[in-house]
Parts: structure tokens; sequence; C-alpha cells
């Protein structure tokens, strides 16, 4: 694993359009959480009874827009940590869109490449077991 000039711009343009939706979902977040509430549902969850891995999402959500760090990674730490890492993607791209010596690129070997996906999906796993034991 090694950082390296930046090749392919896209990865760090492709910030822009997604913080202007997070921005649109933070303001709607903040400003209607009931709403929210009110018509947050999990359809797995409806119709089996068995959550997802994202099933509290919305309450996550919530809890990090309110500065609740505690009630969002209670609520589900998977999403909330998904969210905490999105927001660390957005600083990244917009530092690195203003000064360019800072653009950098992860190059992953075949290896790496392999232990990321299975790390992933282990995680993936991990928080449906624990969304299963917490709500289940």
């Amino acid at each position: 694993m090694r950082l390296v000039p930046e090749r392919h711009p896209i990865p760090r343009l492709l910030v822009f359009p997604f913080a202007l939706l997070a921005v649109a979902g933070f303001y709607f977040t903040w400003r209607y959480p009931d709403v929210l509430r009110a018509v947050a549902r999990c359809p797995l969850l409806d119709l089996t009874g068995v959550p997802c891995p994202t099933c509290g999402g919305t309450r996550a959500s919530i809890g990090l827009v309110q500065g609740m760090w505690h009630d969002a990674f209670a609520a589900n730490p998977f999403v909330a940590a998904g969210l905490v890492l999105f927001g660390l993607w957005v600083v990244y791209g917009v530092a690195a869109t203003l000064v360019p010596a800072w653009r950098r690129e992860l190059v992953l070997g075949e290896g790496e490449k392999k232990a990321a996906r299975i790390s992933a999906w282990a995680v993936l796993l991990a928080a449906w077991v624990w969304q299963i034991v917490r709500l289940g």
C-alpha cells in the first residue's frame, strides 16, 4: 500500500456533487428530524422481522447532525462511522482541490485489494449480526 501522486482526478472531483447532496441532507435532517423519524422504515425489518445492516441509520444520521455522537454510534455504528468517513473524504477533496500538492491516490497491491474486500464484507457482516442481536 502506498500513496502516489494523483493519476485520475475523478474520485476527488466526485466529492463536489456528493457534498451538495450531503449539505441538502444535513439541512433536512437538522431542520426536520421528526419527519425523518416518522417516515423512515426498513422494508426488510417490516417484511421479515430481521433488521438490515443499516437499520438505525436514520437515527444515527440525526444523532450526528445534532452533535450527539454517542446516540449516533449507539443507533448504528456502521452508518455513523461511514458518515464520518464521508465527511473526511469531503474535507480531503476540497483541500486537495485547493492545494494541488496534496493530491494523492492510494495504490493497493493485489493481496491488499483482496484483504480490503474481505475486511469490508466482514465489517458489513459484523454490523448485520450486531443489528440482529440488538433488535432481534
